[in-house]
């Protein structure tokens, strides 16, 4: 799961030089192909389909082979629990490469294992974590504003993540052109969201969110093991315990009001520029304080027609574990949830 913030700036960075303890509604995160174009995405792959895919998806794996398998993965997540949950420790990053290298998949694109419901096991390796106490160092807290790359506004309440989960999904439009031979790597596309947990810190209250990046990843014109990603769009949307006590959503209302009509007003020039810039470069659509008045959950979006691309390379893929690294290098552990 690229961090959508860090592909943004690694599109504006080309250009210039050349998002579960509290559950919301799902229609995220933060969330594909390597096309402009947006796929729509929303069904699972028929089970009648991954016959073919089985078949050349694994590699064959000895008793041997799944005894060490075992003890790595059980080793990663000693490593991750010793390390704060971060990636990015050489002990985890070491546990990392040892159990890559028995990754039992030889094309994720093909593997049942690939779709379904993941929720992270590494924090978020983006810049900008609020430093803490010694004691708190296991707290990830961000602005709002850092989070949404300044999208969503107040942009400076503090966050703290909760969770981050991500459900792939293969897309429709796929899913109905395999009617016959299904065992192609090429071109499956699938839905790719990214959906971040948090507490928002205010004045009146903390207020359990959910920050939904929309995404989809693809298999097309990439190598086995790797796929292409494009950030399409994010939704922030009040927890369900918020939008079911109209007390507490009363109090939101009264945080998040005029919120980005008050944004626009303290924007400097050099500000404004660039949100001239992004809206233009991303063709960006950005939330309204009229959009949050007439949703009655009081969520707010923003939509990218031109999104920015990355890719993830799956490291490794089994029935329960994921790990992928993104084009810019984060490592991302995930787990396959409990339904």
């Amino acid at each position: 799961m690229e961090d959508p913030a860090l592909l943004l700036e690694s599109k504006q960075h080309k250009q210039s030089s050349d998002p579960f303890s509290h559950s919301t509604d799902t229609t995220s995160t933060g969330s594909t192909a390597c096309s402009s174009t947006t796929t729509s995405c929303s069904s699972r792959c028929k089970s009648g389909d991954s016959g073919s895919a089985v078949a050349t998806d694994r590699v064959a794996l000895s008793e041997d082979r799944l005894i060490q398998i075992s003890a790595a993965k059980v080793h990663l997540k000693d490593m991750l629990a010793k390390h704060n949950r971060s990636a990015k420790h050489p002990e985890v990053a070491k546990a990392v490469e040892v159990l890559s290298a028995l990754n039992p998949t030889e094309d994720a694109a093909l593997s049942p294992h690939f779709e379904g419901t993941f929720v992270s096991l590494t924090r978020p390796e983006f810049p900008g974590r609020i430093k803490q106490e010694k004691e708190n160092e296991h707290l990830d807290q961000f602005t709002l504003g850092r989070m949404s790359f300044n999208i969503f506004q107040p942009k400076d309440l503090v966050c703290t993540i909760t969770g981050t989960r991500n459900i792939l999904k293969r897309s429709l439009q796929e899913e109905d052109k395999a009617d016959g031979d299904d065992s192609s790597h090429t071109g499956r596309t699938f839905s790719y969201p990214l959906e971040t947990h948090m507490l928002i810190h205010s004045p009146k209250g903390d207020f359990p969110a959910a920050l939904q990046m929309e995404a989809f990843c693809s298999s097309a014109k990439q190598p086995k093991n790797r796929l292409g990603v494009a950030f399409i769009g994010g939704k922030m949307v009040p927890g369900v315990e918020i939008r079911s006590d109209p007390n507490k959503l009363a109090l939101w209302k009264e945080v998040f009001a005029d919120a980005y009509k008050k944004a626009d007003a303290e924007r400097s020039y050099l500000s404004r520029l660039m949100l001239f810039f992004f809206q233009w470069m991303f063709q960006l659509t950005t939330p309204t304080d009229k959009e949050a008045e007439q949703n009655a959950d009081s969520s707010v979006h923003f939509e990218m027609k031109r999104c920015p691309h990355g890719y993830i390379d799956i490291l490794y893929l089994d029935e329960d574990l994921r790990i992928t690294r993104g084009n810019r290098g984060t490592i991302v552990i995930v787990e396959r949830a409990n339904q």
